[in-house]
């Protein structure tokens, strides 16, 4: 295991936003761990789980000025839906990503959607170590397909210029995780990136606006060197675009700098109005009425 309990913690006062975050605003982008989920690690996993309880989750979303969030599925943790389903049920302002494949039952399929699951998440990105064979990927998406949900892809930039092709003829909507965690001092010329802002122009294609700080030479407060992609994106279609802070931050590395603390929040909010730059109508798209499309079902 790549990773052990010995990574570092969410932040543990996050500070306010510089702006007041619009009513029904989601965070479409957290894990959760509880006390229990030590016992249950995956030896294989690219990371250990951490102490990250619901309790800290909350008030890091009281403090933002977050109604609504999107617990994804870890894969730190041996996968046990039954717990996550709990968990899911325990609030009815979650919903849920889902990690599946072959071995996920049809049954299990139906009680993930009861309980607010509406994705299903992959991870093509290599550090995760969890990349699925394709066969089992295409089976899982005509699995989902008949649910309504969406599929999470996790990227790199060479994964998604490898696998852009395939991504674009998916029959259901995709949303490409973390915008396939671009490299910021490469720009907005790299060449996965232009393949990113290809999909993007897809109607079945959404793309997450996180993690960009992972990659920001500025680094905090600002992280200024990642507006411009982000401006990109947006100048390119702001209606399928939506928001995660990535709480606690796991594998949190920054170049050249790899004993890094996770980051503010507040301050990963203020990443996104500097993007915007400072637009309300925008601002509100991101981060509430687009993801009610994709997750208030």
């Amino acid at each position: 295991m790549a990773e052990t309990s010995g990574a570092p913690p969410y932040h543990p006062q996050p500070s306010t936003p510089r702006r007041k975050v619009p009513a029904g605003a989601w965070d479409t982008h957290f894990h959760i761990f509880e006390s229990a989920d030590r016992g249950a690690a995956d030896p294989t996993a690219a990371y250990a789980p951490i102490d990250a309880p619901r309790s800290a989750l909350d008030r890091m979303h009281a403090r933002l000025g977050i109604d609504f969030g999107v617990f994804v599925q870890t894969t730190a943790v041996l996968a046990n839906y039954d717990r996550y389903i709990e968990q899911l049920r325990a609030d009815p302002r979650l919903r849920g990503v889902a990690v599946i494949d072959d071995d996920t039952t049809q049954a299990q399929l139906e009680a993930l959607h009861w309980a607010g699951v509406r994705g299903a998440r992959f991870h093509f990105a290599a550090f995760i170590k969890k990349r699925p064979r394709m066969e089992t990927f295409h089976r899982s998406v005509a699995r989902i397909a008949e649910f309504g949900w969406h599929v999470v892809l996790h990227t790199e930039p060479s994964d998604l210029i490898e696998l852009a092709p395939v991504f674009a003829k998916l029959p259901i909507p995709f949303v490409i995780d973390h915008f396939s965690h671009m490299r910021v001092s490469e720009g907005v010329e790299q060449p996965g990136f232009h393949r990113l802002l290809k999909l993007q122009q897809l109607e079945r294609c959404w793309v997450k606006i996180s993690n960009s700080d992972r990659w920001s030479d500025v680094g905090p407060p600002d992280y200024s060197d990642a507006v411009p992609l982000g401006r990109a994106l947006i100048r390119n279609g702001s209606d399928r675009l939506i928001w995660g802070t990535d709480w606690p931050h796991v594998l949190y590395r920054r170049p050249g700098d790899p004993g890094q603390p996770p980051p503010d929040d507040g301050e990963l909010m203020n990443l996104l109005f500097s993007i915007t730059d400072n637009d309300d109508e925008i601002v509100r798209r991101i981060l509430a009425e687009n993801p009610l499309r994709l997750y208030g079902r």
